[in-house]
């Protein structure tokens, strides 16, 4: 849940450039459907990002479509400085969290519009988004249900959005994390937020993770030395670590959310000293 500055697609070897580079039994089938599939790159683009899940396949042959996915799975010809420069964009941006989770890190590229369904986006750079395993393996290929939009487009959305996310702890009669969403009132399509926060079962995973840090933080701020600072100074102590975290991450990460949350209240200090 976050947004990535796109790659410059204008810097990047064309379709006709990667077509150009390889072997004739590839080349001659990517040949025949550059037109076609040149025309349904001008269409994604028009199309970004809430009309994405409403385009139609442009219905490429059998051959065409096995000749895309193998250029893709192993990078052939120039289409393998395409992924360098894809890989090395999202490297330099400092940040290797997913965006569709802000979570896991990132290992994979996803095709947004999936290309089983969509082979004529398998080589184009916009349709290319980084994702972790976790979120790969729920989003599979799913991109809209009931006509409705299933999942952010990373490159244009969320940008500049912050408070998304929402935590309540309780306390007893155990300790307990939940995560759920914020409506600002800033996002647009705050559905498809809702949607896509669901289908990758984000509040169970962010949870999980949370839960499992609050435990350690118990575990530290439960020592003498820790008790022995009083409930004045620990309080302190955490509204400085969430200072620290919102400036070492993203907008809308789980663990700021958190920390947050225990910063703006005494009642994590007060279960520790109880």
């Amino acid at each position: 849940m976050r947004h990535v500055a796109p790659v410059n697609i204008a810097g990047l070897p064309t379709l006709a450039d990667i077509e150009a580079s390889l072997k004739p039994t590839y080349k001659a089938e990517i040949a025949n459907a550059i037109t076609p599939i040149e025309n349904a790159y001008e269409r994604f683009d028009a199309a970004k990002p809430d009309g994405l899940h409403t385009l139609d396949p442009i219905g490429l042959s059998l051959n065409a479509r096995r000749a895309l996915e193998t250029v893709f799975s192993r990078r052939l010809g120039t289409f393998g400085a395409v992924m360098d420069a894809i890989n090395d964009h999202f490297a330099d941006t400092g940040n290797s969290t997913c965006p569709y989770c802000n979570f896991g890190e990132q290992w994979e590229q996803d095709h947004y519009l999936p290309k089983s369904a969509f082979p004529e986006f398998t080589l184009y750079a916009a349709n290319l988004v980084p994702i972790c395993k976790v979120c790969n393996g729920k989003k599979r290929a799913r991109y809209q249900a009931d006509g409705e939009r299933l999942f952010l487009y990373a490159f244009s959305e969320l940008n500049g959005v912050t408070g998304l996310l929402n935590v309540d702890v309780a306390y007893e009669p155990a300790i307990n994390v939940s995560y759920s969403l914020a409506d600002t009132g800033e996002l647009e399509n705050y559905a498809v937020l809702d949607r896509h926060f669901q289908a990758l079962d984000l509040g169970r995973r962010y949870s999980r993770q949370a839960s499992s840090t609050l435990a350690r933080l118990v575990r530290t701020f439960r020592t003498p030395v820790s008790l022995g600072l009083g409930r004045r100074q620990l309080q302190r102590r955490i509204e400085q670590m969430a200072e620290d975290r919102a400036a070492q991450s993203p907008p809308n990460h789980w663990e700021f959310a958190l920390l947050d949350h225990l910063a703006s209240s005494a009642d994590f200090v007060a279960y520790i000293f109880n």
